[in-house]
């Protein structure tokens, strides 16, 4: 008798621990985290351009997908760079990017796979427009506005990495992300990012995304 109460309460508390276990492993899930990140970006012009980037971001998770907002500042070394399809050259050392991504998540693992797309603005922030002295006071004009017009793009992101979870509510990450070449734009050539970073959940997400009343 004492034996099959044994087995008995041992059964029960299994099952209390895989329960927690699950419980455990899902908390990722309906949470708001907010972090930093640093890396480096790259772009060919001339030569192959490397410039740094530090920014900040909000990742709003759900059961198996997550939405991923930041801001990024880039510093480069000053670089020329001239966009292709209005003939308009210019310099800059200094940009600035806003983006939204969805993230697929699809395990609860400790080391989680991340894979995602979205969009993104993409701004030069201290452009100078090249001039020969020789332009006459309408093509300054236009050249002005051709070049206003080229230092901001919208792209397509594409994203993939991993994220390694400490416990219920801070997590690490790495991730690479790619925008296909485009015109009107300074920067015309396929962009390349690395970026790690820290993120940590102040609160949780479900009753804010939900439609409970």
């Amino acid at each position: 008798m004492k034996v099959r109460v044994g087995i008995f309460a041992g059964a029960i508390f299994l099952a209390l621990s895989a329960q927690g276990a699950q419980a455990q492993d899902e908390t990722w899930q309906n949470q708001w985290y907010w972090g930093v990140q640093g890396g480096g970006l790259s772009f060919k012009e001339t030569n192959q351009e490397f410039g740094a980037l530090v920014g900040v971001h909000w990742f709003v998770t759900a059961a198996r997908s997550a939405l991923y907002f930041s801001f990024d500042k880039g510093l480069f070394s000053n670089t020329s760079a001239t966009s292709d399809l209005m003939q308009v050259t210019g310099t800059f050392s200094r940009f600035q990017r806003l983006q939204a991504l969805v993230y697929v998540i699809p395990n609860n693992a400790f080391i989680q796979p991340l894979l995602g797309g979205g969009f993104a603005i993409n701004q030069i922030t201290n452009p100078e427009i090249v001039l020969t002295g020789t332009e006459t006071a309408e093509q300054l004009l236009l050249l002005n506005a051709l070049f206003e017009s080229a230092t901001t793009r919208a792209s397509f992101v594409f994203s993939a990495g991993l994220q390694i979870r400490f416990g219920p509510k801070m997590a690490i990450f790495g991730q690479y992300q790619f925008m296909p070449a485009a015109k009107r734009f300074l920067i015309d050539s396929e962009q390349h990012a690395l970026s790690a970073g820290i993120r940590y959940a102040f609160s949780g997400a479900k009753e804010a995304i939900g439609t409970q009343r």
